[in-house]
């Protein structure tokens, strides 16, 4: 019983976040959204960091299971390579524009300002996406599509290649029409380097 009420504040948070932002989110908005007393928040949350942490994990585990799906494992590892940037990069702009606390803890995470682990959330979501590089990378190399000697190198400058357009995505509030031609051809600038033809 306690876990589920734990959840409907989560999700009653979630719901406030995504519209109003973290700052406008009070614990009585939250309580109110979520049929509780402030006091019962405070019994599952010590603060509101602690739900912007459970929020911005939750939301970090979605983009996990989303990028898996993204790829299709009988695909080429060139075309797996290919759906999970892009992929990932509509999956970030479409959560950025639908949900305002997630777009504010990225672009603060410089700042710390709703950090209150000792990680970035870019960073996490960086690692993940670098994992599933390096493991497409891997299997194209065994299948010799891709030249690589260093796969763990290759994966992390193969997705700091594209850190520009996620700045420019996450400040310009998300105009993919524009930017995705741009991912594109650097895509296949550095397919054609890795291929090594």
């Amino acid at each position: 019983m306690a876990e589920d009420r734990k959840a409907e504040i989560l999700q009653a948070f979630k719901r406030l976040v995504s519209q109003f932002g973290l700052d406008k989110t009070t614990m009585q908005d939250i309580a109110k959204e979520a049929g509780v007393s402030v006091g019962v928040i405070y019994k599952d949350y010590a603060n509101k960091e602690e739900l912007i942490d459970a929020y911005a994990d939750s939301v970090i585990k979605r983009f996990v299971t989303e990028y898996q799906k993204i790829i299709n494992t009988s695909s080429s590892p060139e075309q797996q390579l290919h759906d999970l940037v892009v992929g990932a990069f509509k999956l970030i702009n479409q959560t950025i524009i639908e949900d305002l606390g997630f777009h504010q803890i990225l672009a603060d995470d410089n700042s710390l300002k709703y950090v209150r682990k000792n990680f970035s959330r870019k960073k996490e979501i960086e690692e993940h996406l670098t994992k599933t590089i390096t493991e497409i990378l891997q299997d194209g190399v065994t299948q010799k599509v891709f030249r690589i000697e260093d796969i763990q190198q290759t994966a992390v400058l193969f997705l700091e290649a594209f850190d520009g357009y996620f700045i420019k995505i996450l400040l310009g509030g998300g105009d993919m029409e524009y930017y995705l031609p741009k991912i594109e051809m650097m895509f296949e600038f550095l397919l054609k380097n890795i291929k090594g033809r």
